[in-house]
């Protein structure tokens, strides 16, 4: 996917940063782009540990945080948020990625009135992606057949990915959710 992007010629660098540190975002940033990895740590909320919830929500929430205050100034084009469908539909054994992911669906909306204000440039979108069949969570096959039999929602392929990403980009709001499956279930 990244060559795809790369080869357009786009401008891509990634880069290794704990978004949850500020200090480190915003040298890094500075010099170019930053990322996470988001963290998943299964089981129903009454037990689990609270150390646990921090470890998934610091990357969302203080990575988002983090990712504004390090842009603030800068000339953006636009910020993509990458959320997830669970913030919108919810995940059981999954309370606080679902809650992180809340977090930045409203972060890009506070995001984009600020920029409509003239505090911030370049558009926030947060987008709630499904699970991507070549990204890296993973579910067990029987899982993804319960869920298309129940719901009709399918695992994103990498091409209509990056097609749905593209298409998002000319779509209006600060926060779209993209799906893929069959509307007659």
């Amino acid at each position: 996917v990244l060559g795809l992007v790369i080869s357009s010629g786009i401008k891509v660098l990634v880069l290794a940063v704990i978004v949850g540190i500020g200090s480190t975002l915003f040298d890094e940033f500075r010099a170019g782009f930053g990322g996470a990895q988001p963290s998943i740590e299964d089981a129903m909320a009454v037990n689990k540990p609270l150390d646990s919830f921090h470890r998934v929500l610091t990357p969302k929430i203080q990575g988002a945080l983090n990712l504004d205050a390090a842009t603030r100034e800068v000339p953006l084009d636009f910020l993509v948020l990458f959320s997830s469908a669970s913030a919108v539909f919810g995940s059981m054994g999954q309370t606080d990625y679902a809650a992180g992911n809340q977090f930045m669906d409203t972060l890009a909306t506070l995001r984009e009135g600020l920029r409509e204000r003239g505090l911030r440039s370049g558009r926030t979108l947060s987008l709630n992606w499904p699970l991507w069949r070549e990204g890296g969570m993973r579910i067990h096959p029987e899982v993804e057949e319960m869920i298309l039999r129940n719901t009709g929602l399918k695992v994103l392929e990498t091409g209509r990915g990056l097609a749905a990403f593209a298409l998002a980009q000319a779509l209006p709001g600060a926060q779209l959710m993209l799906l893929e499956g069959d509307p007659t279930i």
